[in-house]
């Protein structure tokens, strides 16, 4: 996976209604979802995450997703390699559904059924940031994942 230089163009714009993390990493195109951010304790390894909640609507179920990425962990562009490449040996090993580049070509994203139950999906983007890898998951059980929830995850941009 290879992300654009700094030179290559002007810097990402999130859309007017995006969700934009504090620091100015990244954005997200979530409306009607709350967010919660947090900081793992883990002083090795600290993982950050933004986790976006939507309450339930009539018949409609609460939906919940989570945007992540870790401090210490180095080189973003191999980071998002090794994550690309974990994600898409668990694409091939169930029940595929949709995968394909992000926005801007700086990342990819993979939609699938668990193998072992194929009632509940799984949907990852990865994004490569100048300083980051930023991972968005969703997940459902027992239901089809909500359009929503993929339409959030397919909006994540990298702003650093």
């Amino acid at each position: 996976m290879k992300a654009a230089k700094p030179d290559d163009k002007a810097p990402a714009a999130c859309p007017p209604t995006a969700w934009k993390e504090p620091g100015g990493l990244f954005c997200i195109d979530a409306p009607g979802f709350t967010t919660k951010i947090e900081q793992t304790d883990d002083q090795d390894d600290p993982e950050m995450r933004v986790y976006f909640k939507k309450e339930a609507e009539g018949d409609k179920p609460e939906l919940h997703f989570r945007v992540q990425w870790f401090l210490k962990r180095g080189d973003a562009a191999t980071q998002a390699v090794l994550r690309v490449t974990t994600l898409e040996d668990a694409y091939k090993n169930n029940r595929g559904k949709d995968q394909g580049a992000m926005p801007r070509g700086t990342g990819k994203y993979f939609h699938y059924a668990k193998a072992d139950d194929e009632t509940s999906e799984v949907f990852y983007a990865v994004v490569e940031g100048k300083q980051f890898t930023y991972e968005c998951e969703a997940r459902s059980y027992q239901t089809p994942l909500a359009p929503e929830l993929v339409a959030a995850c397919k909006s994540l941009l990298a702003t650093d």
